[in-house]
């Protein structure tokens, strides 16, 4: 049963267990996330004093390590203490440059994402888990309380943004009360109800607070060149911001090519639209069968792994594919991946599908040709794989960052690598498929684009959904909501077709290095063995290319 008691092994590894439990006791809801269920039941506090204590405890932290005599630690210590300095710095950039934590005025959506956690991880006593969701909705006021005194001036994009999320939380209030009512016991059930409904009044009563915000008109979001390059420069990417914009527009103009080239194929002639229509067209006919083709697909892609030896898949790891619960739609609409916690004992990853809010565009998301890419990319061997072979084979450190900045270019580089790496190989290869995966890279070449040119500021906000719309084919709204999450995580959307593009690089380098010895699945192995860290960082440190 679960423990108060870290499950953790410090012999070797450089965090040592006495200081991860007192970050643990700063940031309960980080420990929920690596599956450590002592802090369950508290939420973190939310004011400035507590951000800037966080600050300085990582950075205590990290002169702590500093001190350490290089001679008294091993190579992978070394390499670690190097990962944690670089993590803590990628922070230090957000919480003091950047500074969205005082700008970003979304208290009751960050407590709904901590409930969900506390509701989705590995528990073995529901009642334990129910009597710590109970004892967070009780802080959820104290929580809002201290939240509010942080903010200072938003940008109206993002004030009108946490309206919109905020409004969409009464629905999880009441799927956790649906869930208690089914699992926990009657005087646990009353316990939750009486905080859904004070947790409801604080939101109503929080809506009225950011409309009376003041709101900043400008997009004050936009960090400028200057802060962007330096932002780069903190990844450790081993590349500029202008090769990486020389990527997404040589990438952009590659890919619509080939993307007409498969029309012509599809309905004999290069209009593009009318060969997405026709893929799309295959599909299951309710979204019963799509749920149930999407489990088919996982199944077949898991399958296809242990065959064809492409990359070795542990013992440990399961995969559940489950409809998304109706309070998660509004904030994923289409599908999602929720990786095994650090510590959990099973390692088994959550696949959620969500059906579309119109039944009409159950084909654009889930046609056979989609849903069969998406399988690859979430589960085999995509995140679920990459992120489980993290938590089993590499130190804490580089499964999960403590100071935040794990490497978006390796997890989503990876994942991406892996569309085209199973059609290579063989995997429900067809023209149909490969219309489905190049529409994605054409979508990722102009993230690339977007995200470098609206982060320096050369690019407005209607032209990038302008350009989504035009270039990538996404209708509108997806559009939009595409481009909020673009002013919140600056550089994290280059990430996927910039990753790809190193993992191949790494792959022909290595190749090059080993000739005859070289071994795609050993290659693939110790790649994801590297765990969540920079590609850069994996190229000089683990293949010494």
């Amino acid at each position: 049963m679960t423990t108060n008691t870290l499950p953790y092994d410090d012999r070797s590894d450089l965090i040592k267990k006495d200081r991860l439990e007192a970050f643990f006791r700063l940031a309960p809801e980080f420990a929920t996330i690596v599956g450590y269920h002592a802090h369950d039941h508290l939420l973190p506090h939310a004011a400035r004093e507590h951000v800037e204590e966080e600050l300085r405890f990582l950075g205590d932290w990290v002169a702590e390590l500093r001190r350490l005599p290089a001679e008294q630690l091993t190579p992978d210590q070394q390499l670690d203490r190097d990962l944690f300095e670089r993590a803590y710095a990628f922070q230090r950039f957000y919480y003091e440059d950047l500074r969205n934590w005082e700008r970003n005025p979304e208290a009751i959506a960050e407590v709904g994402q901590i409930l969900f956690m506390t509701l989705l991880y590995e528990a073995d006593d529901e009642e334990k888990r129910f009597s710590d969701i109970a004892a967070r909705l009780e802080q959820l006021p104290r929580y809002v309380k201290e939240h509010k005194s942080r903010i200072t001036t938003p940008p109206r994009r993002w004030r009108d943004l946490a309206i919109e999320t905020t409004q969409a939380m009464p629905a999880f209030f009441d799927a956790l009360l649906q869930a208690a009512g089914l699992k926990a016991s009657p005087a646990l059930a009353g316990r939750i109800s009486k905080g859904v409904a004070v947790a409801k009044a604080e939101t109503t009563a929080y809506i009225d607070w950011l409309k009376g915000l003041s709101i900043d008109e400008a997009e004050s979001w936009v960090l400028g060149p200057e802060q962007f390059a330096e932002l780069i420069r903190l990844r450790d990417l081993g590349c500029t911001v202008r090769e990486i914009m020389e990527l997404g527009q040589e990438s952009l103009g590659k890919y619509q090519a080939e993307l007409t080239r498969l029309a012509v194929e599809i309905v004999g002639a290069p209009d593009v639209d009318a060969a997405r229509a026709k893929v799309e067209a295959d599909a299951p006919p309710d979204f019963s069968a799509a749920l149930a083709a999407t489990r088919k697909a996982c199944d077949e892609a898991k399958a296809f792994l242990q065959k064809h030896h492409l990359v070795d898949l542990p013992k440990e790891e399961r995969l559940e594919v489950v409809e998304t619960p109706a309070f998660l739609r509004p904030l994923i609409p289409f599908a999602a991946i929720f990786p095994p916690a650090r510590f959990d004992r099973q390692q088994k990853g959550t696949y959620i599908v969500s059906p579309p809010a119109n039944p009409a565009d159950l084909k654009k998301h889930l046609n056979y040709a989609g849903l069969y890419n998406t399988a690859v990319h979430e589960a085999y061997p995509g995140h679920h794989l990459q992120l489980t072979t993290a938590n089993l084979r590499c130190s804490f450190m580089r499964s999960t960052p403590v100071a935040g900045g794990k490497a978006t270019e390796l997890v989503e580089g990876w994942a991406h690598y892996c569309e085209e790496l199973m059609k290579d190989r063989g995997f429900h290869d067809s023209t149909a498929g490969r219309f489905v995966m190049v529409s994605d890279l054409v979508w990722r070449a102009t993230r690339i684009i977007i995200d470098i040119d609206l982060s320096q500021g050369a690019m407005g906000y209607d032209d990038g959904v302008r350009m989504l719309v035009e270039q990538a084919r996404l209708p509108e709204p997806g559009a939009r909501a595409e481009l909020n999450r673009y002013t919140h995580t600056p550089s994290y959307q280059l990430s996927y077709l910039l990753g790809k593009h190193q993992i191949l690089a790494l792959k022909q380098a290595v190749k090059a290095k080993e000739r005859e010895k070289f071994s795609e699945s050993a290659f693939h192995n110790r790649l994801l063995a590297a765990g969540s860290i920079p590609i850069s960082v994996i190229r000089r440190a683990i293949f010494q290319v």
